[in-house]
Protein backbone atom coordinates (compact mmCIF):
# COMPACT_ATOMS: atom_id res chain seq x y z
CA UNK A 1 0.00 0.00 0.00
CA UNK A 2 1.10 3.45 -0.53
CA UNK A 3 -0.24 7.39 -0.20
CA UNK A 4 -0.34 9.36 -3.17
CA UNK A 5 0.74 12.94 -3.20
CA UNK A 6 0.84 15.47 -4.99
CA UNK A 7 3.90 15.73 -7.65
CA UNK A 8 6.35 18.16 -8.90
CA UNK A 9 4.08 18.99 -11.78
CA UNK A 10 0.81 17.35 -12.71
CA UNK A 11 1.34 13.86 -11.29
CA UNK A 12 1.28 11.60 -7.89
CA UNK A 13 3.99 11.15 -5.92
CA UNK A 14 4.13 7.31 -4.05
CA UNK A 15 5.27 7.36 -0.75
CA UNK A 16 6.34 3.35 0.65
CA UNK A 17 4.89 1.70 3.35
CA UNK A 18 5.87 3.15 6.86
CA UNK A 19 7.54 6.14 5.43
CA UNK A 20 5.40 8.94 6.83
CA UNK A 21 4.79 7.01 10.05
CA UNK A 22 8.74 7.16 10.16
CA UNK A 23 9.03 10.76 9.58
CA UNK A 24 5.85 11.25 11.71
CA UNK A 25 7.88 9.56 14.73
CA UNK A 26 11.17 11.49 13.87
CA UNK A 27 9.66 14.74 13.77
CA UNK A 28 7.91 13.77 17.15
CA UNK A 29 10.77 12.65 18.77
CA UNK A 30 12.85 15.87 17.83
CA UNK A 31 9.45 18.04 19.31
CA UNK A 32 9.83 16.18 22.84
CA UNK A 33 13.83 16.80 23.00
CA UNK A 34 13.46 20.23 22.16
CA UNK A 35 10.61 20.40 24.92
CA UNK A 36 13.01 18.92 27.44
CA UNK A 37 15.58 20.79 26.81
CA UNK A 38 13.11 24.49 27.16
CA UNK A 39 13.64 25.17 30.56
CA UNK A 40 16.96 25.64 29.74
CA UNK A 41 18.65 29.84 30.27
CA UNK A 42 19.01 31.03 27.28
CA UNK A 43 19.25 35.00 26.78
CA UNK A 44 17.65 36.60 29.35
CA UNK A 45 17.43 40.17 27.73
CA UNK A 46 15.54 37.92 24.65
CA UNK A 47 12.97 36.06 27.11
CA UNK A 48 12.44 38.61 28.92
CA UNK A 49 11.57 41.10 26.18
CA UNK A 50 9.36 37.88 24.86
CA UNK A 51 7.76 37.39 27.73
CA UNK A 52 5.96 41.22 28.01
CA UNK A 53 4.83 41.52 24.40
CA UNK A 54 3.41 38.06 24.79
CA UNK A 55 2.14 39.28 27.73
CA UNK A 56 0.82 42.67 26.15
CA UNK A 57 -0.63 40.37 23.22
CA UNK A 58 -2.69 38.53 25.15
CA UNK A 59 -3.82 40.93 27.83
CA UNK A 60 -5.18 43.91 25.73
CA UNK A 61 -6.72 44.69 22.00
CA UNK A 62 -4.11 42.96 19.87
CA UNK A 63 -5.00 45.89 17.76
CA UNK A 64 -3.82 48.05 20.40
CA UNK A 65 -0.02 46.23 20.48
CA UNK A 66 2.43 48.94 19.06
CA UNK A 67 0.36 51.30 20.92
CA UNK A 68 1.02 49.96 24.15
CA UNK A 69 4.26 48.51 24.57
CA UNK A 70 8.11 49.24 22.41
CA UNK A 71 8.36 46.46 19.68
CA UNK A 72 10.54 46.06 16.86
CA UNK A 73 9.23 42.88 15.76
CA UNK A 74 7.38 42.92 12.34
CA UNK A 75 3.54 42.62 12.86
CA UNK A 76 3.43 38.68 12.20
CA UNK A 77 4.92 37.95 15.41
CA UNK A 78 1.81 39.85 17.16
CA UNK A 79 0.33 37.08 15.78
CA UNK A 80 2.62 34.54 17.35
CA UNK A 81 2.53 36.47 20.40
CA UNK A 82 -1.40 36.75 20.98
CA UNK A 83 -1.60 33.32 20.20
CA UNK A 84 1.00 31.43 22.36
CA UNK A 85 0.57 34.83 24.86
CA UNK A 86 -3.15 33.64 25.37
CA UNK A 87 -2.39 29.88 25.76
CA UNK A 88 -0.01 30.79 28.66
CA UNK A 89 -2.60 33.13 30.20
CA UNK A 90 -5.22 30.38 30.11
CA UNK A 91 -3.03 28.06 32.24
CA UNK A 92 -1.79 30.72 34.18
CA UNK A 93 2.13 30.38 33.51
CA UNK A 94 3.02 34.04 34.01
CA UNK A 95 5.12 34.65 36.57
CA UNK A 96 6.42 30.86 36.87
CA UNK A 97 9.06 28.90 35.68
CA UNK A 98 6.80 26.96 32.88
CA UNK A 99 6.40 29.99 31.06
CA UNK A 100 9.82 29.26 29.37
CA UNK A 101 7.97 26.22 27.63
CA UNK A 102 5.51 28.23 26.12
CA UNK A 103 8.33 30.97 24.96
CA UNK A 104 10.42 28.71 23.21
CA UNK A 105 7.37 26.42 21.83
CA UNK A 106 6.66 28.66 18.54
CA UNK A 107 10.15 28.25 16.89
CA UNK A 108 10.38 24.83 18.18
CA UNK A 109 7.17 24.04 15.83
CA UNK A 110 8.72 25.74 13.25
CA UNK A 111 11.85 23.93 13.32
CA UNK A 112 9.33 20.83 12.77
CA UNK A 113 7.97 22.07 9.97
CA UNK A 114 10.65 22.99 8.19
CA UNK A 115 12.30 19.55 8.79
CA UNK A 116 9.35 18.32 7.36
CA UNK A 117 9.67 20.63 4.13
CA UNK A 118 13.15 19.57 3.45
CA UNK A 119 12.05 15.89 3.96
CA UNK A 120 9.27 16.68 1.26
CA UNK A 121 11.13 18.98 -1.16
CA UNK A 122 13.98 16.10 -1.49
CA UNK A 123 12.34 12.87 -1.13
CA UNK A 124 10.71 14.18 -4.70
CA UNK A 125 13.91 14.07 -5.88
CA UNK A 126 16.01 11.85 -4.29
CA UNK A 127 16.04 8.61 -2.93
CA UNK A 128 14.45 8.05 0.48
CA UNK A 129 17.41 7.44 2.69
CA UNK A 130 18.62 10.43 1.70
CA UNK A 131 15.22 12.87 2.08
CA UNK A 132 14.80 10.71 6.12
CA UNK A 133 18.58 11.75 6.25
CA UNK A 134 18.11 15.33 5.80
CA UNK A 135 14.92 15.60 7.64
CA UNK A 136 16.64 14.02 10.59
CA UNK A 137 19.62 15.75 10.16
CA UNK A 138 17.84 19.41 10.64
CA UNK A 139 15.56 18.39 13.30
CA UNK A 140 18.05 16.84 15.51
CA UNK A 141 20.48 19.80 14.53
CA UNK A 142 22.25 20.98 17.65
CA UNK A 143 22.23 24.60 16.18
CA UNK A 144 18.89 24.99 15.68
CA UNK A 145 17.67 23.35 18.53
CA UNK A 146 19.82 25.50 20.92
CA UNK A 147 18.70 28.30 19.27
CA UNK A 148 15.16 27.48 19.54
CA UNK A 149 14.88 25.30 22.90
CA UNK A 150 17.69 26.80 24.65
CA UNK A 151 18.69 30.93 23.84
CA UNK A 152 14.88 30.88 22.95
CA UNK A 153 14.79 33.05 19.48
CA UNK A 154 12.30 33.33 16.73
CA UNK A 155 15.24 32.74 14.05
CA UNK A 156 12.96 29.23 13.00
CA UNK A 157 9.83 30.99 11.80
CA UNK A 158 11.31 33.36 9.14
CA UNK A 159 12.98 30.29 7.79
CA UNK A 160 10.31 27.96 7.67
CA UNK A 161 8.73 30.86 5.45
CA UNK A 162 11.81 31.35 3.32
CA UNK A 163 11.91 27.84 2.16
CA UNK A 164 8.07 27.13 1.84
CA UNK A 165 7.82 30.33 -0.55
CA UNK A 166 11.11 28.83 -2.40
CA UNK A 167 9.36 25.49 -3.08
CA UNK A 168 6.06 27.00 -4.03
CA UNK A 169 7.83 29.12 -6.41
CA UNK A 170 10.30 26.39 -7.97
CA UNK A 171 6.98 24.11 -8.44
CA UNK A 172 5.45 26.61 -10.25
CA UNK A 173 2.74 28.67 -7.54
CA UNK A 174 4.46 32.07 -7.76
CA UNK A 175 1.12 33.70 -6.00
CA UNK A 176 1.38 31.26 -3.31
CA UNK A 177 4.88 31.53 -3.13
CA UNK A 178 4.24 35.32 -2.43
CA UNK A 179 1.67 35.35 -0.07
CA UNK A 180 3.97 33.25 2.19
CA UNK A 181 6.92 35.37 1.00
CA UNK A 182 5.04 38.40 2.33
CA UNK A 183 4.88 36.50 6.01
CA UNK A 184 8.62 35.98 5.76
CA UNK A 185 8.79 39.50 5.81
CA UNK A 186 6.92 40.86 8.07
CA UNK A 187 8.36 38.06 10.48
CA UNK A 188 11.95 39.82 9.97
CA UNK A 189 14.06 41.78 8.17
CA UNK A 190 16.74 39.63 7.47
CA UNK A 191 14.50 38.14 4.86
CA UNK A 192 15.58 41.51 2.33
CA UNK A 193 18.37 39.39 0.79
CA UNK A 194 15.93 36.75 -0.17
CA UNK A 195 13.28 39.31 -1.29
CA UNK A 196 15.53 39.97 -4.23
CA UNK A 197 16.21 36.60 -5.36
CA UNK A 198 12.05 36.02 -5.27
CA UNK A 199 11.64 38.67 -7.66
CA UNK A 200 14.32 38.05 -9.89
CA UNK A 201 13.06 34.09 -9.95
CA UNK A 202 9.35 35.65 -10.39
CA UNK A 203 9.96 37.80 -13.37
CA UNK A 204 12.32 35.21 -15.22
CA UNK A 205 10.24 32.61 -14.66
CA UNK A 206 6.79 33.67 -15.15
CA UNK A 207 4.74 35.65 -17.73
CA UNK A 208 3.18 39.36 -17.00
CA UNK A 209 0.14 38.20 -15.57
CA UNK A 210 1.93 35.90 -12.85
CA UNK A 211 4.06 38.68 -12.35
CA UNK A 212 1.16 41.48 -11.50
CA UNK A 213 -0.54 38.85 -9.51
CA UNK A 214 1.82 37.55 -7.69
CA UNK A 215 3.08 41.23 -6.51
CA UNK A 216 -0.97 41.77 -5.83
CA UNK A 217 -1.26 38.56 -3.34
CA UNK A 218 2.20 39.66 -1.68
CA UNK A 219 0.70 43.15 -1.37
CA UNK A 220 -3.12 42.28 0.00
CA UNK A 221 -0.82 40.15 2.58
CA UNK A 222 1.29 42.30 3.87
CA UNK A 223 -1.39 44.86 4.08
CA UNK A 224 -3.86 42.36 5.87
CA UNK A 225 -1.20 42.70 8.78
CA UNK A 226 0.35 45.97 8.64
CA UNK A 227 -3.30 47.91 7.78
CA UNK A 228 -4.77 46.72 11.44
CA UNK A 229 -1.78 47.03 13.55
CA UNK A 230 -0.13 50.42 12.32
CA UNK A 231 0.49 53.61 14.56
CA UNK A 232 0.18 56.50 12.61
CA UNK A 233 1.46 56.87 9.32
CA UNK A 234 1.53 53.06 7.70
CA UNK A 235 4.75 53.71 5.42
CA UNK A 236 6.18 55.73 8.38
CA UNK A 237 5.71 52.93 10.41
CA UNK A 238 6.91 50.11 8.19
CA UNK A 239 9.87 52.16 7.79
CA UNK A 240 10.65 52.71 11.31
CA UNK A 241 10.08 49.00 12.15
CA UNK A 242 12.66 47.85 9.63
CA UNK A 243 14.68 50.74 9.52
CA UNK A 244 14.57 51.12 13.01
CA UNK A 245 16.66 48.19 14.17
CA UNK A 246 19.40 48.23 11.66
CA UNK A 247 19.95 51.83 12.49
CA UNK A 248 20.66 51.01 16.39
CA UNK A 249 22.77 48.61 15.70
CA UNK A 250 26.31 50.50 14.50
CA UNK A 251 28.86 47.76 14.77
CA UNK A 252 30.98 46.07 12.20
CA UNK A 253 29.82 42.95 13.96
CA UNK A 254 27.39 42.25 16.73
CA UNK A 255 29.23 38.86 18.28
CA UNK A 256 28.88 37.66 14.45
CA UNK A 257 31.77 35.08 13.34
CA UNK A 258 32.09 36.54 10.00
CA UNK A 259 34.44 38.89 8.21
CA UNK A 260 34.21 41.97 10.67
CA UNK A 261 35.25 39.67 13.56
CA UNK A 262 38.65 40.85 12.77
CA UNK A 263 38.11 44.28 13.08
CA UNK A 264 36.18 43.98 16.37
CA UNK A 265 32.70 43.46 18.00
CA UNK A 266 32.46 46.74 19.66
CA UNK A 267 33.66 48.77 16.83
CA UNK A 268 31.64 51.29 14.98
CA UNK A 269 30.74 50.11 11.35
CA UNK A 270 31.09 54.42 10.58
CA UNK A 271 35.09 54.20 10.69
CA UNK A 272 36.96 52.97 8.61
CA UNK A 273 40.08 53.40 6.37
CA UNK A 274 38.79 56.57 4.52
CA UNK A 275 35.98 58.89 5.58
CA UNK A 276 33.72 57.98 2.75
CA UNK A 277 35.02 54.32 2.83
CA UNK A 278 33.76 52.95 6.38
CA UNK A 279 33.57 49.52 7.09
CA UNK A 280 29.65 49.52 6.15
CA UNK A 281 30.25 50.96 2.64
CA UNK A 282 33.01 48.43 1.96
CA UNK A 283 30.60 45.89 3.36
CA UNK A 284 28.01 46.45 0.76
CA UNK A 285 30.14 46.70 -2.00
CA UNK A 286 31.26 43.53 -1.25
CA UNK A 287 28.13 42.49 -0.93
CA UNK A 288 26.77 43.94 -4.25
CA UNK A 289 29.44 42.58 -5.95
CA UNK A 290 28.54 38.92 -4.95
CA UNK A 291 24.70 39.49 -5.59
CA UNK A 292 25.65 40.41 -9.09
CA UNK A 293 27.72 37.05 -9.19
CA UNK A 294 24.62 35.12 -8.22
CA UNK A 295 21.77 36.65 -10.16
CA UNK A 296 24.35 36.01 -13.10
CA UNK A 297 24.03 32.53 -12.58
CA UNK A 298 20.54 33.35 -12.31
CA UNK A 299 19.92 34.50 -15.27
CA UNK A 300 22.15 32.15 -17.24
CA UNK A 301 19.24 29.19 -16.47
CA UNK A 302 17.87 28.89 -19.73
CA UNK A 303 13.78 29.86 -20.07
CA UNK A 304 13.24 25.92 -20.77
CA UNK A 305 15.78 24.39 -18.54
CA UNK A 306 14.12 25.60 -15.11
CA UNK A 307 17.47 24.70 -13.04
CA UNK A 308 15.95 24.06 -9.35
CA UNK A 309 18.91 22.64 -8.06
CA UNK A 310 20.89 25.71 -8.67
CA UNK A 311 18.15 28.11 -7.80
CA UNK A 312 18.34 26.92 -4.17
CA UNK A 313 21.88 26.29 -4.14
CA UNK A 314 22.17 30.46 -4.90
CA UNK A 315 19.64 31.59 -2.43
CA UNK A 316 21.72 29.82 0.08
CA UNK A 317 24.59 31.93 -0.87
CA UNK A 318 23.03 35.02 -0.57
CA UNK A 319 22.31 34.40 2.46
CA UNK A 320 25.85 33.31 3.14
CA UNK A 321 26.91 36.47 1.70
CA UNK A 322 24.28 38.09 3.86
CA UNK A 323 26.09 37.25 6.74
CA UNK A 324 29.79 37.04 5.75
CA UNK A 325 30.58 40.27 4.64
CA UNK A 326 27.92 43.11 5.78
CA UNK A 327 28.38 44.61 9.05
CA UNK A 328 26.02 44.89 11.84
CA UNK A 329 25.35 41.18 11.56
CA UNK A 330 24.29 38.94 14.98
CA UNK A 331 25.56 35.87 15.53
CA UNK A 332 22.48 33.68 14.80
CA UNK A 333 21.91 35.23 11.07
CA UNK A 334 23.38 32.06 9.29
CA UNK A 335 20.65 29.80 10.52
CA UNK A 336 18.61 29.88 7.41
CA UNK A 337 21.82 28.40 5.59
CA UNK A 338 21.34 25.09 7.83
CA UNK A 339 18.64 24.30 5.96
CA UNK A 340 18.77 25.39 2.67
CA UNK A 341 22.21 23.33 2.48
CA UNK A 342 20.13 20.39 2.97
CA UNK A 343 17.82 21.33 -0.28
CA UNK A 344 21.26 22.41 -1.86
CA UNK A 345 22.30 18.33 -1.79
CA UNK A 346 19.91 18.29 -4.97
CA UNK A 347 22.66 20.33 -6.40
CA UNK A 348 25.69 18.66 -5.48
CA UNK A 349 26.71 16.31 -2.50
CA UNK A 350 29.47 18.78 -1.14
CA UNK A 351 26.71 20.60 0.17
CA UNK A 352 26.43 18.03 3.16
CA UNK A 353 29.81 19.29 3.75
CA UNK A 354 29.07 22.96 4.15
CA UNK A 355 25.96 22.02 6.38
CA UNK A 356 28.26 19.98 8.75
CA UNK A 357 31.04 22.76 9.06
CA UNK A 358 28.56 25.41 9.02
CA UNK A 359 25.96 23.28 11.91
CA UNK A 360 29.55 23.21 14.21
CA UNK A 361 30.14 27.25 13.41
CA UNK A 362 26.75 28.65 13.74
CA UNK A 363 26.65 26.45 17.31
CA UNK A 364 29.45 27.45 18.39
CA UNK A 365 28.56 30.82 17.98
CA UNK A 366 25.41 31.40 19.38
CA UNK A 367 27.45 29.28 22.13
CA UNK A 368 30.18 31.62 22.94
CA UNK A 369 28.30 34.84 22.25
CA UNK A 370 25.59 33.96 24.79
CA UNK A 371 27.76 33.64 28.02
CA UNK A 372 28.77 36.92 27.26
CA UNK A 373 25.73 38.70 26.38
CA UNK A 374 24.16 37.19 29.99
CA UNK A 375 27.24 39.13 31.27
CA UNK A 376 26.25 42.09 29.51
CA UNK A 377 29.64 42.14 27.64
CA UNK A 378 30.42 41.51 24.07
CA UNK A 379 32.97 38.82 22.67
CA UNK A 380 36.59 40.36 23.11
CA UNK A 381 38.25 42.01 20.38
CA UNK A 382 41.00 39.82 19.12
CA UNK A 383 39.44 36.61 20.89
CA UNK A 384 41.35 33.75 19.59
CA UNK A 385 37.99 31.30 19.47
CA UNK A 386 36.37 34.26 17.61
CA UNK A 387 39.46 34.30 14.81
CA UNK A 388 39.37 30.47 14.23
CA UNK A 389 35.93 29.86 13.84
CA UNK A 390 35.14 33.72 11.73
CA UNK A 391 38.24 32.31 9.69
CA UNK A 392 36.61 28.68 9.26
CA UNK A 393 33.02 30.54 7.76
CA UNK A 394 34.71 32.39 5.63
CA UNK A 395 37.18 29.00 4.04
CA UNK A 396 33.46 27.27 3.81
CA UNK A 397 32.19 30.58 2.26
CA UNK A 398 35.18 30.77 -0.33
CA UNK A 399 34.43 27.04 -0.70
CA UNK A 400 31.00 27.50 -2.06
CA UNK A 401 31.71 30.20 -4.58
CA UNK A 402 34.62 28.07 -5.62
CA UNK A 403 32.07 24.89 -6.20
CA UNK A 404 29.66 27.34 -7.26
CA UNK A 405 31.97 28.65 -10.24
CA UNK A 406 33.59 25.32 -11.12
CA UNK A 407 30.39 23.44 -11.02
CA UNK A 408 28.81 25.67 -13.53
CA UNK A 409 31.66 26.36 -14.99
CA UNK A 410 32.08 22.39 -16.08
CA UNK A 411 28.22 22.20 -17.39
CA UNK A 412 28.83 24.92 -20.24
CA UNK A 413 32.19 23.29 -20.90
CA UNK A 414 29.78 19.89 -21.27
CA UNK A 415 27.13 22.03 -23.19
CA UNK A 416 29.20 23.13 -25.64
CA UNK A 417 31.10 20.10 -26.35
CA UNK A 418 27.54 18.50 -27.17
Amino acid sequence: MSVEVGARKGGTFPFGDGELLTLALLLSSSLILRFLLSPLDGYYVDLNTFTSWFHAASEGAILDFYRNVWCDYPPFNVVIFWIFGTLARRFSLFGTPSLLYILKLPSNLFDIGTSALIFFYLRKRMEKRWALAAASAYAFNPATIFNASIWGQFDAIYTFFVLLSLILVLEGKPRASFIVLALAVLSKPQTFPFLLVMVFLLMKRFNFKENILSFASFSATALLFVLPLHQGNPVDFVLRLYLGGYGQYGLASLNAFNLWAFIGFNVKDTQGIFPFLTYQVIGWVIFGAILCLILYYMDSESPSSHNDPLMVYLTGMVFFAFFMVLTRMHERYLFPVISLSLLSLTYSRKAGLIFAVLTGTILLNQAYALQFLNNRMFVPNGDPVAYAVSLINLAVFACAIYLLISKESLKKSESNEI
